[in-house]
């Protein structure tokens, strides 16, 4: 019975932990997305650039620096939601500082985060592994790890690209997301006259010279997220 009553409380505890993850992630996104740091945003709220720290990182519970009536607080002075920034369900859009007569509004989407991109794209559900929240993104878009050094530095391995497939039709010098026969590459996209040319940052590799039948655009990179 003992071990049973343990048990509990041990699954009590994870799951109370894996919630304060997920609050304090949905904080970090509200920070991030209004350009604060954790010094102004705590400040407008009553907590300490510390305390928000341990929160964003979900180490700090209920009873530990981060409450019911702080929550609300939060939900109050930014304009979110309570329901979305308690359980991730409901309105995410963030209403910013009164500016004037004017208030800023910023949407946040949920941006799938897969392991890779298999050759039955665009069905990836299986392979989603995060979700991130960004403001003003195209909800059609996903996220990818980079996953060699082609392109560094601009694109380290670990860095994660914000992929739009409904931006298939590339500008010389942007950046995409290609398939060259099996292989997936991050490339400059640039064109001369009728030829193509996939370009890496990186001189160790070498650039391609593909016709429009060799190779396939998946979409362009918009946003890159820099691993620390």
């Amino acid at each position: 019975m003992r071990d049973y009553i343990a048990d509990l409380v041990t699954v009590k505890r994870w799951v109370s932990n894996m919630v304060m993850k997920e609050i304090g992630r949905r904080i970090k996104q509200i920070r991030i997305a209004l350009g604060l740091t954790q010094a102004e945003f705590g400040s407008k709220v009553g907590l300490s650039a510390g305390t928000l720290s341990g929160i964003e990182q979900g180490k700090r519970g209920v009873k530990k620096g981060v409450g019911v009536e702080a929550l609300k607080r939060i939900a109050q002075v930014y304009g979110v939601d309570l329901n979305w920034l308690i359980t991730g369900r409901g309105q995410s859009e963030i209403v910013g500082e009164a500016k004037g007569r004017y208030q800023t509004r910023i949407k946040i989407r949920p941006i799938p985060l897969i392991s890779h991109l298999p050759p039955t794209y665009p069905k990836f559900d299986e392979l989603i592994v995060d979700y991130l929240y960004l403001p003003g993104v195209d909800p059609n878009c996903f996220a990818l790890k980079v996953w060699d050094q082609s392109m560094s530095p601009e694109l380290n391995p670990d860095d994660i690209i914000i992929v739009n497939p409904r931006r298939r039709s590339l500008r010389s010098g942007e950046i995409g997301l290609f398939r060259v026969g099996g292989d997936l590459l991050l490339r400059y996209y640039y064109t001369q006259k009728d030829l193509i040319f996939l370009r890496p940052r990186n001189l160790k590799y070498p650039p391609l010279l593909v016709n429009k039948r060799e190779f396939t655009v998946l979409g362009r990179v918009i946003v890159k997220i820099v691993s620390l």
